[in-house]
């Protein structure tokens, strides 16, 4: 009878400690600056890849409060100039690329460029890694 009670009382303390821990930790990271924002440098067929397949899996997870977002496109093009790509805006140029760190709070950068001929911004990509930003080449 004793131990019934223990387990009783354990459970009574157990259950709602874990359910609002759960739900505080839904309630958290459903906020902005808990979500990962990706910013891709370059607009091309692999950053377009890139761009959907974070889309599709942010679509097919399980918790959708958690994990990461596109938050759109640097490029050089005048064509992409404060347009859309994929449904991404581009946000600036690329040699812009501290200003829109910072702007759209941005926690890792993909750079998805190809073309040798562009603009590549290493110094504020190095900045940005020892800022505790996740700096990722899309080409393997």
């Amino acid at each position: 009878m004793k131990q019934a009670l223990r387990i009783a009382a354990q459970l009574a303390l157990y259950v709602p400690l874990m359910l609002g821990g759960r739900l505080g930790f839904r309630a958290l990271s459903a906020r902005p600056e808990w979500s990962r924002r990706i910013l891709i440098v370059g607009v091309s067929d692999l950053g377009c890849a890139i761009a959907e397949a974070v889309r599709i899996w942010h679509e097919e997870a399980l918790d959708k409060s958690v994990g990461a977002e596109i938050a759109g496109f640097l490029s050089d093009d005048p064509d992409h100039a404060g347009g859309w790509v994929e449904g991404y805006p581009v946000l600036g140029r690329v040699h812009e690329i501290e200003k829109v760190l910072v702007r759209e709070k941005i926690g890792a950068i993909v750079v998805a460029s190809k073309r040798r001929d562009e603009h590549f911004p290493a110094d504020a990509l190095l900045a940005a890694k020892l800022q505790g930003r996740l700096v990722e080449s899309g080409v393997s």
